[in-house]
């Protein structure tokens, strides 16, 4: 089936979703509107990618190690009643993007709490099949040796994410963060929050072999299974804000910015121990979200960019990151008295 036919699909459930819900009994508590009694069902769909990005400092100057996932079209599923959220998605079969970017399954499960004052989320990921986005650094002759110009592709190369994260939302009398991130509850007026926070990242990484292609500067490198492991903790401060638009404040523009601090403990085989010694390492988290949409009093639709990774330092001038990014498309009913 192809991309244009899993919209058309997509756009049929949720007609015949909305045609089943029921308005819901909504209340006003100060300049923002909430649905207590309603049961939310969202499908969506979602085009993400996951970045694995080492720079360091070899004979010839600086250089990277870029490995990206291939852009993919995946669905899913949110389900919420009162304060408790829960969502599962995975990969859609159709058509891969682009070829040359090789093969990249994914699955996500997630779970949290949202409320007025706080929000906990847990969220875990996998990733299987990378390209090396800066073939041409490393394999000068590689895409032009190829018919189809590929990329050099690892297809053995699996990334799993678990991040969970609280945040407690200062101004919460007046900004709906279940309104700005979730659709929850709908913002009347414009309002900025501050959000305060905790974090914890674990990210773990496997390959049949060696991370480096092989070449005359990593040929003496021992070509043998590769496993890193990584724990952080962070700290972050950031702003969120929501505008409502038009008289009846339906269409909404939200968007936060909330950097932290890490620190992560990670180990490692003994073939990228020379890069990622067992020690622990300082570094910066980022989440970055902007959306953008409609939320009436039975339904609301909402496109969403989210963004969030870390960078740690190893050594001097060679830092590591690791990126997700989210390009949404959802949609959401409720049910209720």
């Amino acid at each position: 089936m192809t991309k244009k036919n899993w919209l058309i699909v997509f756009y049929l459930v949720v007609m015949v979703i909305v045609s089943k819900a029921q308005s819901g009994t909504s209340q006003r508590v100060g300049p923002i509107e909430v649905f207590p009694n309603s049961l939310l069902l969202s499908p969506y769909l979602e085009t993400k990618s996951h970045l694995m990005q080492v720079d360091m400092v070899n004979p010839n100057g600086p250089t990277k190690l870029n490995y990206l996932s291939n852009f993919i079209l995946t669905g899913g599923l949110r389900f919420r009643y009162k304060w408790l959220n829960f969502q599962v998605g995975t990969r859609l079969p159709v058509t891969r993007l682009n070829e040359q970017l090789g093969n990249t399954n994914n699955f996500a499960l997630g779970i949290s709490v949202v409320k007025r004052k706080y929000t906990l989320q847990t969220k875990y990921e996998t990733y299987t099949g990378f390209y090396l986005q800066n073939t041409e650094e490393w394999l000068p002759n590689y895409r032009a040796n190829h018919a189809d110009g590929a990329f050099y592709l690892r297809p053995d190369i699996k990334a799993q994410t678990l991040f969970t994260v609280y945040n407690y939302i200062l101004n919460h009398k007046r900004f709906s963060n279940p309104a700005a991130v979730f659709q929850f509850e709908r913002q009347r007026k414009a309002a900025i929050g501050v959000a305060l926070g905790a974090s914890h990242m674990y990210n773990r990484l496997e390959a049949d072999s060696n991370l480096f292609p092989r070449t005359t500067n990593t040929e003496k490198l021992p070509f043998t299974e590769t496993f890193l492991a990584s724990h952080t903790l962070g700290l972050q401060l950031g702003l969120m804000g929501t505008i409502p638009l038009f008289s009846k404040r339906h269409w909404f523009v939200s968007a936060s910015i909330i950097p932290g601090y890490s620190l992560q403990y990670g180990r490692t085989t003994k073939s990228i121990n020379s890069i990622f010694p067992n020690r622990i390492f300082y570094g910066i988290t980022n989440e970055l979200r902007l959306g953008i949409g409609y939320n009436a009093q039975k339904w609301f639709a909402a496109f969403q960019i989210t963004s969030f990774g870390n960078t740690i330092k190893v050594r001097e001038s060679e830092t590591y990151l690791v990126q997700n990014a989210y390009f949404r498309i959802s949609t959401g009913v409720r049910f209720g008295k």
